[in-house]
Order: C-alpha cells, then sequence, then structure tokens
C-alpha cells in the first residue's frame, strides 16, 4: 500500500503483505494416466460415493465433500437381495443434514451392482436428534428391450428400438440377425451410448463408430442386415410366413461383442397384411399371383416384374397390396411351365397378363402401372413403348436399353433388338444413377407416365410428320393447364449411335395452347420465336462427344427424330420432368423417283443424284470440307428440289488420297465436264456449291473454270489455305496457319480463331483467289459466331475485291 501523489504511486510504502493463489485445491487428488497409449492426468474432487460390502449387508456412504463425519450420510443396505428382487433400505442421517432427497438416493442406488428403481419412500424428521428415518422400498431393474409395434409389424413399417435399466452413460452393442427360408444367417451390430437416466432410444441415439453402421439411423439394424457367407441375397418365398427377429443386448468390450448378454427379444417381420388376399393366377398362359387389398375396390392396378432371378415376386408384391395396390405378381421364366431360361422372351405374353388386369373387376381404370426390378426394369421398358393400357411405369436398378436377351413381338419383330433412341439416352443418363443406388429406401422412383397432364390428355402434333429435312414444320400442342410451362425436348442419334439434342421452354396460353409458330421460348438452348428451333439447335448430348457433326450417311433412310413434351421447366443436359406427349418425327433426304447413281468414271468418284423426270435438269457440284470422305445428304436434297447434283468427294475416300495434301484443279475440271456432257443436265453451265474447303475449292472452279457460272460458298475464305492448289502452270500456296496463335481452352478445345494468316496481307497475296476475274453468279452464306475461322471477314474481303474491280456479278 502506498501514498498516493497526483496521477501517480511515488509516495512511500504504508503497508506491504503477500497472497497465494492456488490452483489445485484440498484433497483434489491429481493421478497421472498411462493407460495404452494415453498420456494425461485425472483430477479426482474430494468426496464421491463408495461401497463397502459385507457378509451380510452392503453399505454406501456418500461423502457430501465436509471433512467432519457428522456431515457424511450412511445408507445401509439390509439384505440386499431377498424374495422376487426387492429389498428394504433403513436410512439414518446424521446431524446437520436436515432432510434426504430422492435426487440423494438415486446417486447412490445407481452405484449399486444392478440398476435400480424406488418404488415407495418415506419417513420422518426428528428435530430432538436432528435426525431423519426413511424406509424406502426398491427394487432391481434389469436391463428391459422393447419394440414398437410390440410384437410384430410389415416387413416395410417403421420399427422403434429402445432399451431401459442401463446404467448412465453405459456402452453396449446391439446385435440383429435372422435366418432366410434357406437357412442362410444375416447379421448385424451397433454400438451405443445410454443416456444420463440409463435410456437408449434408436430415434434419438446415434450409433457409435465400430458397427455395421453409425449415425443416427433407426432402422440401421434392419437395413444392415449381411450375411455371414458372402454373396448371399436374403431369399423370401413364402410370403404368409413371417421373418423372425432377434435382437440382443451386449456389453461392450473394446470393438467386439464378447460381452454377457443383457437383454434379448424377438419381432416378426410379416409380408402378408390382415385382409389381403392371395390369389394363384392360371389364365391361359399366365402364371403369376394378385394380391388383392381389404375392401371391394376397385384399386389401382400394378403389375411386378423381377429380375434375372426368375420365378413369381411375391414378396415385394404383397407388400404394396397392404398399402391398397392390387398387384399381379408376375412370372416369365423359371416357374412351373414356363421357359427355364431367358433364351427369348415374347411381347405377347406380357399383352397377355395386361388385358387380364384391365379386365379385373377389382382394377381400377383406365390403365395400369408398371414395376420392374433389374431385367424386368427393362422389359417394363419395353411393354410401355409397344402395349396399351400402361398409364406409368417405375424401374428399380433397371437400364432402359433391352440387355443381354432379346425381346420380340410377331408384329414388331426384332425392333427391340436395336435400342431405341430414349432407351438409349436414358440407359446412358440413368443407367449409372440407377445402378449404384444401394441401401435402405432407394431415392430414385422414376415415372415415366403416358401423355396425361393437369387437364387430361396432352396432344402434340407436328406438321406433316413426314417430310423433307429442309421443310418447315407446324409444331403445336394442345390439353395443358392456362399457363403451365412446359419444356419441349428433341432426341436424334446419328449413324454412328451418337445422341443430339435440344431442349426449348415454353408457356401456354389461357386455353392451354403452345404454337411455335407464335409462341416464343423462354429459355433452353435458344429463346425467342423461332418455329424450328428445336430441329436447328441440336447438339451433340451432354453424355456424348462434344464438337460432333449431325450428318446422315444413308440418304435412303429418315433421321427420326423424338419429340417429347416435360412437365416443368428443365435445363440443357438435365434429366427432364415427367413426360406429358411424345411424337415421332421422320425427316427424309430423298424422295421417290430421285435415283442415286454411284460414280467411278476416270478419275472422278462420287454420287450423282438425278430427279424424276425427262429433264434435262440444272447441274450443281457439292463438295464439303476438310472432314473428307462422300457426304451425300446435300446432293440428294438438292435432287428432290429438280437439281442434277453430284456430291464430289476429293480425298479420303475409296483411292482418292487418303489426306488433304495438294489438289490439283484438273480433277475438278474433269467433273465439271462429266457433268455437264450429261444428257439429264442442261446446258451451258453448271454450279457449285461448298462448305469450308469446299468453298473455297468452290470459288476456284468459279475462277477458272469455264464450264462453272455460278457458286456457293458457305464459311469459306477468300484464299487458298493449308495445301496449294494447282492448275496446269499456276500455283497458288496455301496460306498458313501459325501454330503460336492457337489457344487451348479450359475445356482442352483448340481455338483456331486466329491462327490462319492474314489474307488481306500483301505478302499472302500469292494465295488470294482472283474471283474478280470470274464470270457468273456468286452466293456467299458465313455464319457470324463461326469460331473455326473468321468466315464474316473474308466475306467483307471478298466484297471489297468485287467493288474494287466494278464487277456486276456481287448481289448483296
Amino acid at each position: 500500500m502506498l501514498e498516493r501523489q497526483g496521477t501517480s504511486l511515488l509516495g512511500g510504502v504504508l503497508a506491504k503483505g503477500s497472497h497465494k493463489r492456488r490452483f489445485l485445491g484440498d484433497e483434489v487428488k491429481r493421478i497421472p494416466v498411462r493407460e495404452g497409449s494415453i498420456r494425461a492426468t485425472l483430477f479426482q474432487p474430494p468426496g464421491g460415493v463408495r461401497v463397502q460390502r459385507g457378509r451380510s449387508k452392503t453399505r454406501l456412504v456418500a461423502d457430501l465433500g465436509q471433512r467432519k463425519l457428522d456431515r457424511q450420510l450412511s445408507l445401509v443396505l439390509l439384505g440386499t437381495e431377498i424374495q422376487r428382487g426387492k429389498f428394504s433400505l433403513r436410512v439414518a442421517v446424521a446431524r446437520g443434514v436436515p432432510f434426504l432427497t430422492t435426487r440423494m438416493l438415486r446417486i447412490c442406488l445407481s452405484h449399486c451392482p444392478r440398476r435400480t428403481s424406488i418404488v415407495n419412500c418415506g419417513g420422518w424428521w426428528s428435530r430432538r436428534d436432528q435426525r431423519a428415518r426413511f424406509s424406502v422400498s426398491a427394487c432391481l431393474m434389469e436391463p428391459r428391450l422393447s419394440f414398437s409395434p410390440p410384437d410384430h409389424s410389415l416387413f416395410d413399417q417403421p420399427l422403434a428400438i429402445s432399451v431401459e435399466g442401463l446404467r448412465p452413460e453405459q456402452e453396449v452393442g446391439l446385435r440383429a440377425s435372422l435366418e432366410d427360408e434357406r437357412g442362410e444367417r444375416f447379421e448385424s451390430r451397433a454400438f451405443y451410448r445410454a443416456d444420463g437416466e440409463g435410456r437408449l432410444d434408436l430415434q434419438r441415439s446415434p450409433a457409435l463408430e465400430g458397427g455395421t453402421f453409425s449415425g443416427l439411423e433407426p432402422m440401421g439394424l434392419l437395413w444392415a442386415l449381411q450375411p455371414l457367407k458372402p454373396l448371399r441375397r436374403l431369399v423370401k418365398r413364402d410370403v404368409e410366413r413371417p421373418f423372425r427377429l432377434e435382437l440382443e443386448v451386449l456389453e461392450r468390450q473394446g470393438e467386439s461383442l464378447s460381452g454377457g448378454v443383457l437383454a434379448k427379444g424377438f419381432h416378426d417381420r410379416r409380408f402378408l397384411g390382415d385382409g389381403v388376399k392371395r390369389i394363384p393366377v392360371r389364365e391361359g398362359s399366365i402364371r403369376a399371383t394378385l394380391f388383392q387389398p381389404p375392401g371391394k375396390g376397385p384399386f389401382p392396378g400394378i403389375i411386378h416384374i423381377p429380375g434375372t432371378g426368375g420365378g413369381i415376386p411375391e414378396s415385394s408384391a404383397c407388400l404394396m397390396a397392404n398399402h391398397g395396390f392390387a398387384i399381379l405378381a408376375l412370372a416369365y421364366y423359371g416357374y412351373e411351365d414356363l421357359p427355364k431360361d431367358m433364351k427369348e422372351f415374347h411381347l405377347e405374353y406380357f399383352e397377355e397378363a395386361v388385358n387380364y388386369m384391365l379386365k379385373h373387376p377389382v382394377v381400377k381404370g383406365p390403365g395400369i402401372g408398371l414395376l420392374g426390378h433389374s431385367k424386368g426394369g427393362d422389359l417394363c421398358i419395353s411393354m410401355a413403348s409397344f402395349l396399351k393400357g400402361i398409364t406409368a411405369i417405375v424401374t428399380v436398378n433397371g437400364s432402359i436399353a433391352n440387355f443381354r436377351r432379346s425381346a420380340n413381338s410377331a408384329r414388331s419383330s426384332g425392333i427391340l433388338r436395336q435400342p431405341s433412341m430414349w432407351q438409349r439416352v436414358m440407359g446412358r443418363a440413368w443407367g449409372f444413377r440407377l445402378v449404384f443406388l444401394r441401401g435402405p429406401g432407394h431415392p430414385l422412383k422414376r415415372i415415366i407416365p403416358k401423355s396425361y397432364g393437369r387437364r387430361g390428355l396432352v396432344t402434340l402434333s407436328v406438321t406433316p410428320a413426314v417430310g423433307l429435312a429442309d421443310r418447315p414444320a407446324k409444331m403445336t400442342i394442345e390439353g395443358l393447364a392456362p399457363l403451365q410451362g412446359v419444356t419441349l425436348r428433341a432426341l436424334v442419334a446419328n449413324g454412328h449411335g451418337s445422341l443430339f439434342d435440344a431442349c426449348a421452354h415454353y408457356q401456354a396460353d389461357q386455353q392451354g395452347g403452345i404454337d411455335l409458330s407464335k409462341d416464343v421460348s423462354r429459355g433452353g438452348d435458344y429463346v425467342g420465336l423461332e418455329p424450328m428451333g428445336l430441329f436447328w439447335s441440336l447438339s451433340p448430348a451432354t453424355i456424348e462427344k462434344p464438337y460432333q457433326r449431325l450428318e446422315p450417311e444413308d440418304v435412303e433412310s429418315p433421321v427420326k427424330v423424338q419429340i417429347t413434351v416435360h412437365q416443368e421447366y428443365s435445363q440443357p443436359g438435365a434429366i427432364p420432368g415427367q413426360v406429358l406427349a411424345q411424337t415421332i418425327v421422320e425427316r427424309w433426304f430423298t424422295l421417290p423417283g430421285v435415283r442415286r447413281i454411284r460414280l467411278k468414271e476416270g478419275a472422278i468418284r462420287g454420287s450423282l443424284f438425278l430427279p424424276p423426270g425427262n429433264g434435262p435438269f440444272p447441274g450443281v457440284i457439292d463438295m464439303f470440307g476438310d472432314e473428307g470422305g462422300l457426304i451425300e445428304f446435300r446432293s440428294s436434297l438438292l435432287a428432290t428440289h429438280g437439281f442434277a447434283a453430284l456430291s464430289l468427294p476429293y480425298f479420303n475416300f475409296e483411292d482418292l488420297p487418303k489426306v488433304m495434301d495438294d489438289f490439283h484443279l484438273e480433277y475438278f475440271e474433269e467433273a465439271a465436264r462429266f457433268l455437264l456432257r450429261h444428257p439429264k443436265v442442261k446446258k451451258p453451265g453448271i454450279g457449285v456449291i461448298g462448305t469450308g474447303k469446299g468453298g473455297e475449292l468452290a470459288l476456284s472452279m468459279m475462277t477458272f473454270l469455264p464450264e462453272v457460272v455460278a457458286a456457293v460458298c458457305i464459311s469459306g475464305c477468300s484464299s487458298i489455305t493449308a495445301t496449294a492448289l494447282h492448275y496446269g502452270k499456276q500455283t497458288l500456296p496455301g496460306l498458313c496457319f501459325n501454330m503460336s496463335r492457337i489457344k487451348i481452352l479450359d475445356n482442352g478445345v483448340f481455338d483456331i480463331y486466329e491462327a490462319l494468316d492474314d489474307p488481306r496481307n500483301p505478302a499472302n497475296s500469292q494465295s488470294r483467289i482472283p474471283i474478280e476475274k470470274a464470270e457468273g453468279h456468286f452466293l456467299f452464306v458465313v455464319g457470324e459466331d463461326d469460331h473455326n475461322w473468321k468466315s464474316s471477314f473474308f466475306q467483307v474481303s471478298m466484297r471489297v475485291d468485287f467493288a474494287c474491280h466494278s464487277n456486276q456479278g456481287w448481289r448483296r
């Protein structure tokens, strides 16, 4: 203590003292712990409860933390175990302790060798000797296991499991087991910790690590059942007999359940509910079992088809009957007189089963649903594709393509040997999602209803449904709810099986209709008023390799485009909503009467397409770009419009050069003279149409060959690129690509937009095609979003050339 001087303590010391601030209180024990790998210190407070056992009595002394003897509470248990598991407890309270609470009794009794519960507690208080005497009746409580429902439940019904009578915070193990009809044993186990009252409720208590499962899983002991022998399935054939579930509560010893059994219980898991009828069906060739719910009905009807295990799937079917479905468990092989293996299936058998259900008096119309597992899922898709009366399907762990075996019918023999487009896309887009779903409560239940919307039948109309690929099609939808939002999707496969799709979002009008010629797309792959948007926006599906081209290889077969209307909006690449309506549109590239003639005249290779009739017809040479090969679809379409079209390859076809090397214009000159000499071709000249590299060649033919009087250049360059072009003694060198200007995008794609040298650079003038020398007509078609090269810039360059030379052949 010091004197104060202003704001400082510069005065003398008036007094001085010291005091110790301790960390360890009196009688607190400090115990170093070296148990196993544990390195720690245990601090134990004073007091506690200790047990003193003798021959005839057990004494529990509860030290209340005071050092004086009269502050101790002594509980004397007279006769630790007497008849019927009860004992009497005489309580004496020393001086200074005016009362004894039930909570104190519980603290003391919790340290008994066995768990106890207080039944009755009574006594009196004596002021004279400051003592209280109590008479307590208590009973011993063994751990008890209980179920809810108590004795039996349905196999798919939740089961509540709880344990009482454990020590506070006691760790125990629960083991569940059952045997199937073959005698195979299945077990699961989990570790739990009781609460402060010694209770365990699986609805609230999470399983500890170390068991078959962990975390809060109220039904974990049931869904986690595993066979003792590997690769065994839980088999249930006789649905009238329940599974007997055995559950044991055991003391936990480390990570094992080698301790004693504390409690045991049994519970029956039934399959057939009260009042459900099981009716064997032997109608015609049908081999099945019908499960009918209690009551008069009618009930929603379902056909259940199993997987490759064969037989009748009664266990799953009867469970659905418990929930109000009239369900036919259908066998299709490996049962009675049905085929013994899966060599071949006939759809007529399944059609007979569908008709049986549709005609049954307890089945509610107008249609039925299908439920299939694994191979049964494949068959459900096939049935829904070809049979009438099916309004919904559910596939569980199934594919959409018809794998493993073939399914045939007399009406559509062989159709299912090659999966349809929807089978292919669902098999790819859904297959891995379905196959890898395991465990309890499969979250994916994919339902594909037929064409029913919120107001009833939804109709999708495309006019013409069969037509030429370059003709517009009018598309309308009716039967939707007012202002309902839907997604329209188009899906098509090219000749290699690669999928192309497109989607758009539309909203119905107040009458529930959509007309693509009047209504705008609100999202998807395009927006705005685009009557043919679903066709021109087709691009490789998300599951396919990007940047592929949709080019038909067989021009004599149509391209089948599947158009579907899906409920709600779904983004491109996402799994769409349920189908409200669908149709197939056939897009043809030829007409009856168009002749296709394969050519091998001198050096010329290709195909000549002639329109029907005697002619003569305008002649056109058709060429494509640096992909090479023979591409015929445009020539075939030109023939349908009255042109004699020659599809001309110039490398990578038959005996032509395999790679794009230097070109000689004499090859193209020979083709032009051949076409002009043909008796079906109108004189005096022909036209040329080319895309990409073919566009350069079309401009060159127009410039140097007198037989060519018109040229259409689609996304072509104003100069010769990459490879040189020779004609007689004249050579136009190829414009070079500068590899240093190539960019690699984040997705790994090479961006060559800036790689080509500038054709306007005077140093590259030798490569420029002198189109100002040409006599005839030009048509330039460019894509302003072309990222292969600067198509729009090349077109402007040629426009400048025309303007500089005042050539009247230019038409804007």
